[in-house]
């Protein structure tokens, strides 16, 4: 059970990272939101943030962690703080790999 929880959260953080932070993903990130900050539209201020979501690990080791409470809730019926837990490991370990060096907001 606790090794299934470890792997489960390295896993997390490897997809967090690859999808937020590695240069796999770089161009569609930037294909999403490829205008400038400055641009104050709707439209792209919803870009920013969904990329902003995207980039921050806890931010998606959350959602991560409910779809994989919603896909896999049979495997783990008692583990409803999973999005919580996910986020707090993917947090912490963006922080001990220097991918979060800005402050939390």
């Amino acid at each position: 059970m606790i090794y299934d929880l470890l792997v489960y959260c390295l896993a997390a953080f490897g997809l967090a990272f690859i999808v937020g932070s590695s240069k796999i993903t770089l161009r569609m990130r930037n294909a999403i939101a490829p205008l400038p900050k400055a641009d104050r539209t709707l439209a792209n201020g919803l870009r920013r943030f969904f990329i902003e979501l995207i980039e921050c690990a806890a931010c998606f080791g959350f959602w991560e962690g409910l779809a994989a409470l919603y896909f896999f809730s049979a495997l783990v019926p008692r583990w409803w703080i999973l999005p919580l837990l996910t986020s707090g490991v993917n947090l912490l370990l963006a922080k001990i790999a220097g991918l979060m060096n800005e402050a939390i907001e």
